[in-house]
């Protein structure tokens, strides 16, 4: 399912970049400028949170300060990840964005072991080692130079594993379909209050509706990147170890790729191919070794991510006495 979510990913990387660009068309803006993209989370995130909240009930009841502050917390790492991401599209391609976006890999076990004092095994890390370079292969990143869109690229990838790994901590207490429709209006109303200063420069719905292909691309973004692919990581993220699951999002570039082939006409090289299949065989080694570490009764995020409680219940015990 997180691979599923996956697909929706590496498409929005065309929709993201195109619908921004519409809008900044219609509203007779430069196309870098930052009112294209964040309209485009705006309503992407804001539309997805209440489209949720319709479909399913149980996000509607049962809030408490404490499931209030965890969707804020979640829809602020959110939005920044999101924006950073968006803005870097502005200055850079979508190929080294991509590779950028996706040394959350990296990042993952990198917190982990600050965090946790506990790094992962020494198969993860070859698996995290050959997925490294077949997104280097993939992207052909070796190339280029390193600027304010690569920067924001690497500020995007830090912001998804801190995410990544939030969601693993909070969700399982909080429930699915609360947090997912909070952090989704969260990020909307932050995009909606970033846009207040550029609100004289919003598009007119006549100009905007001349841009078919921008109001085509952000009901796509809402509705597969966001109302699906969110909604399944809300879900399933939880249940899987979060280096692992950063493995999985790898094959993101792969189906920009594919999809940028099908659509715009844009062909792989053998490199290209050749990184894709490295992030493959990483994808492989990384399963063969989390099914033998599995264990029957309490999954990585259960064991790692929920901070420690009965040690800290024990510790406080031997205060007491």
């Amino acid at each position: 399912m997180l691979l599923v979510g996956t697909v929706f990913w590496g498409f929005g990387y065309a929709w993201s970049k195109e619908g921004a660009d519409g809008i900044n068309r219609a509203a007779g803006a430069d196309l870098h400028s930052l009112l294209g993209p964040m309209l485009v989370l705006m309503l992407r995130f804001g539309l997805g949170g209440i489209i949720w909240m319709i479909i399913f009930p149980a996000a509607r009841t049962g809030w408490t300060w404490a499931h209030f502050r965890s969707a804020v917390i979640l829809g602020f790492l959110l939005a920044l990840q999101m924006t950073s991401q968006v803005l870097g599209l502005l200055f850079t391609g979508a190929s080294i964005a991509a590779f950028l976006t996706s040394l959350t890999v990296l990042f993952v076990p990198l917190i982990l072991t600050l965090a946790l004092r506990k790094p992962p095994g020494l198969g993860t890390w070859i698996g995290v080692l050959l997925a490294t370079l077949g997104v280097w292969l993939m992207t052909g990143a070796s190339g280029g130079h390193f600027g304010i869109g690569e920067l924001l690229g690497l500020g995007s990838a830090l912001g998804c594993s801190v995410y990544l790994l939030t969601v693993n901590h909070l969700v399982p207490r909080a429930g699915v379909d609360r947090m997912a429709a909070g952090q989704f209006l969260v990020c909307g109303i932050l995009c909606a209050i970033v846009l207040l200063p550029l609100r004289n420069q919003l598009p007119t719905m006549r100009a905007l509706l001349h841009e078919t292909a921008a109001i085509r691309d952000i009901a796509l973004l809402t509705l597969l990147p966001t109302l699906l692919a969110y909604g399944l990581l809300s879900h399933f993220q939880p249940r899987v170890d979060p280096t692992r699951a950063a493995i999985l999002y790898l094959a993101e570039p792969i189906f920009a790729a594919l999809y940028a082939r099908a659509t715009l006409g844009e062909t792989m090289t053998s490199r290209q191919i050749s990184g894709a299949a490295l992030i493959l065989v990483a994808n492989g080694v990384v399963e063969v070794v989390a099914k033998r570490r599995a264990s029957p009764v309490r999954s990585f995020a259960q064991e790692e991510l929920g901070l420690g409680l009965e040690v800290h219940e024990a510790a406080n015990a031997r205060r007491k006495e």
